[in-house]
């Protein structure tokens, strides 16, 4: 079964202590696996990234997407067999001035200002580039009218032989408790 290895500790001498493994989707389901040295080969259908003009195409057998360097969106498109099945996402926050239990009899005409946040995507690498899985990381803040706030991270991981995407979204809260 084609494996992608990579290492994700040292000891100190700077030898192996941890590795990671990784096989395309389905491969050895039905089998006891070991991990030994054998032949290298690729899956038949192997996950590839490139940079490509504006962003990074990802392509696992039918499936292309097209990420985003820096701008609003984070997936520019993404495609399966040449028809495109969604464009320009965007991560959106928003954020209202009080928590709404605060709002007494007083206030209840008042209302709760909330405002809108877009993703602003100000960096993404290749973090592995295939031929059994590819990841690729997005770094970013959220941007309204006054502020850029909320900085994420984003880890996009495809595996050959599969059609999903797994996502980890992972954000600062930089606001002020008693405001946001």
């Amino acid at each position: 079964i084609p494996v992608q290895t990579w290492t994700t500790a040292t000891w100190p001498d700077g030898s192996i202590k941890w590795t990671a493994h990784a096989i395309p989707a389905g491969a050895g389901a039905s089998a006891a696996l070991r991990v030994m040295e054998g032949q290298g080969g690729a899956p038949a259908a192997p996950v590839t990234v490139k940079e490509q003009g504006s962003g990074i195409e990802v392509r696992s057998g039918n499936l292309c997407w097209r990420i985003a360097t820096s701008g609003e969106s984070i997936i520019l498109s993404a495609s399966n067999k040449g028809r495109e099945t969604l464009r320009d996402v965007k991560l959106v926050a928003t954020a209202q001035d009080r928590p709404e239990i605060e709002i007494t009899r007083s206030e209840a005409q008042e209302t709760i200002t909330r405002r809108r946040y877009v993703s602003e995507v100000t960096n993404a690498v290749i973090e592995q580039s295939g031929p059994v899985r590819a990841v690729v990381k997005v770094e970013g803040r959220h941007r309204g009218a006054e502020r850029a706030w909320l900085p994420f991270s984003l880890r996009l991981y495809f595996y050959a032989g599969s059609e999903a995407v797994r996502i980890v979204h992972s954000f600062i809260f930089d606001g002020d408790e008693h405001k946001d």
